[in-house]
């Protein structure tokens, strides 16, 4: 077998395929986000080959006379060009607040939707459309997982998505085109997923590589330190001060990941009413009675909808209470353990009185 690594510039947005003069077709797989590789099985050595794009790109060279696994530089091919997408303003953390690129400042105000990456290359199902509700209800950043273990959906990560990297890419793409920033959780379900600390530790930096491509999106090192499905020690990783970065989260209403980094996220008790502390939590002070914050503290994973009998009221008051300091995530059922499916009227409601409280 000939192994061929063609350099990436730029963000992927396409497959590319190799072609061998003898019909042997290759298609290209995005094993890092620099490098798109092409395992071409053939006893064809020396013959002419193609590497060709979607948009009608193609570029030949010889095949080596032996196997082994070849840089396109060797064969004096040129890296793979992609034009960068359409971004926002990439953000920073200035004290306790977000600050845009311009230095006007960021109010976060997120949806949840766990599973969304995963509906196109598992479930076929377009992702736009839900993006496209949640902005349309005042929605101006999403908050999905690297990887899912939910046994009701098909796993969702690198050992078992195909194409993994090119997924993620292009719900990257999709999600900037969609004029949504992206909160990206890289660690969920690691006992079963990937509990091996050196192979978190590579889809760590690989991760990072790609965000560093793409100016809207925000990395979350790990969904709740402490819970069952995982199995990582947030220690062994180091903070990338060079992107507005979080250490993760913590369980419900517990301290988030420390030492803190740009910003952090805590998930906010979920005391149906009348007990009011399942909105009263979604004030950063209340959750922690700290002033001035080390960093800006997210309230996120309180109460849904559902919890609170569908009362936008009750929604608008933890939109009330996350204004306090600097937004905060509207929680549902429908982002969570539904696996990130459209609202109904009743969840828009919740989602349009808590998004209208928040700057």
């Amino acid at each position: 077998m000939i192994t061929i690594n063609l350099a990436v510039q730029g963000v992927a947005t396409d497959t590319p395929w190799a072609i061998v003069d003898d019909g042997v077709v290759t298609p290209g797989q995005l094993v890092s986000p620099n490098v798109m590789q092409f395992p071409i099985v053939t006893d064809k050595y020396g013959w002419q080959f193609h590497i060709r794009r979607a948009n009608g790109y193609s570029e030949s060279a010889v095949l080596p006379l032996t196997d082994g696994t070849y840089t396109g530089v060797q064969l004096g091919l040129s890296p793979l060009v992609y034009a960068d997408p359409a971004v926002l303003l990439r953000l920073r953390t200035e004290g306790d607040q977000f600050l845009k690129s311009d230095g006007s400042r960021f109010w976060w105000k997120g949806a949840t939707d766990m599973y969304l990456p995963a509906r196109q290359p598992h479930l076929g199902d377009d992702p736009r459309p839900m993006l496209r509700q949640r902005r349309e209800c005042g929605a101006n950043l999403v908050g999905s997982l690297s990887m899912v273990d939910w046994d009701w959906l098909p796993w969702w990560g690198p050992r078992h998505t195909a194409d993994y990297w090119m997924w993620v890419r292009k719900y990257f793409d999709i999600t900037a085109e969609e004029g949504l920033y992206l909160q990206w959780t890289i660690f969920a379900g690691t006992r079963r997923l990937m509990p091996d600390l050196h192979e978190q530790q590579d889809h760590y930096a690989q991760t990072l590589e790609l965000i560093r491509q793409y100016a809207h999106v925000l990395p979350d090192l790990l969904n709740e330190e402490g819970h069952p499905s995982q199995s990582i020690d947030p220690s062994q990783f180091e903070r990338p001060h060079d992107l507005c970065a979080s250490h993760g989260s913590g369980l419900t209403d517990a301290d988030p990941v420390r030492p803190l980094w740009s910003w952090t996220e805590f998930h906010a008790r979920r005391d149906a009413p009348p007990d009011t502390r399942g909105f009263t939590n979604y004030d950063a002070y209340e959750f922690q009675a700290v002033y001035p914050k080390e960093c800006p503290y997210i309230p996120g994973e309180g109460m849904k909808p559902g919890n609170y009998r569908y009362n936008p009221a009750v929604a608008a008051q933890m939109g009330q209470h996350c204004k306090m300091h600097n937004g905060g995530t509207f929680h549902t059922t429908e982002g969570a353990t539904d696996g990130s499916v459209l609202w109904g009227p009743q969840v828009e409601a919740c989602a349009r009185a808590f998004f209208a409280e928040i700057p």
